[in-house]
């Protein structure tokens, strides 16, 4: 696992009570420094954020599900994501259900890559 390089980002997910949560939001950052290895990790807004560039891919964990914030990107996946909650720039997911690697991936991608 890539260690967290922001303190207030660990903190972040230390504070994660609900294993699976922790887990499947867990599994994102990886993701995201596998797809992104020099992106920049911080918190903004309240939350775990990753940044290239002018570009921010932001995620989090509620009480009962996880929430990915790939922006206006969202909108090019919809038929992919039907049955996931999302709202413009939001994508809800849950351990149970998590988002498909291909799909977060290619979120992933078109939000941190394309400058």
């Amino acid at each position: 696992m890539t260690p967290f390089l922001d303190e207030n980002v660990k903190a972040y997910f230390d504070a994660i009570q609900e294993q699976r949560l922790l887990q499947a939001l867990l599994e994102v950052r990886m993701l995201i420094f596998e797809i992104a290895p020099d992106a920049k990790e911080s918190i903004s807004y309240g939350i775990p954020t990753y940044k290239m560039g002018k570009r921010a891919f932001h995620i989090a964990a509620f009480a009962k599900h996880c929430s990915v914030f790939p922006g206006s990107y969202v909108a090019e996946f919809l038929p992919e994501l039907e049955g996931y909650k999302t709202s413009k720039g939001t994508v809800q997911f849950t351990p149970d259900k998590p988002i498909p690697d291909d799909v977060l991936r290619r979120m992933i991608i078109g939000r941190l890559l394309e400058q």
